[in-house]
Order: C-alpha cells, then sequence, then structure tokens
C-alpha cells in the first residue's frame, strides 16, 4: 500500500502524463521527447506543470510557451 500525500500524487500525475506524451510524440518530435524525458526527473519543473488547470493538457499548456519562443525568431 502506497502513502502519497495529494501533493505527491500530484506531481506523480504530472509525470505519468509527460511520460505519456514523450511516448506519444516519440517518433514524430524528438525534442519533446527528450524534453519530457528530463522534465520527469526534475521535481521543480513538475511542481511547475502541475500549476496546470485541472482539466487541461499539462504537456501541451507546458510546451505552448517554450514553442512561442522557439518560433518566435523564425
Amino acid at each position: 500500500m502506497s502513502f502519497l500525500t495529494t501533493s505527491e500524487k500530484t506531481l506523480e500525475s504530472t509525470r505519468k502524463s509527460f511520460i505519456e506524451f514523450g511516448e506519444s510524440v516519440k517518433l514524430e518530435n524528438a525534442l519533446y521527447c527528450s524534453i519530457c524525458k528530463y522534465i520527469i526527473t526534475s521535481k521543480g519543473l513538475l511542481e511547475m506543470a502541475s500549476q496546470t488547470r485541472w482539466g487541461q493538457p499539462i504537456p501541451n499548456i507546458f510546451f505552448a510557451p517554450i514553442r512561442y519562443i522557439l518560433l518566435r525568431g523564425s
């Protein structure tokens, strides 16, 4: 039996979101897949990403500003 706090459950749920997202994009977007692999090891990034409103796709919301900044210069 696992006794996780609400915060730990939230972080684990966020981690799973990034694992699933990374797996789903690994063939067409190696960069996002690599970033997901890094995010799941970083408590700070998971905490930041977990602040997404309920029901929102966490990785998509997290990557949107990154994509905007990267493409802004093109």
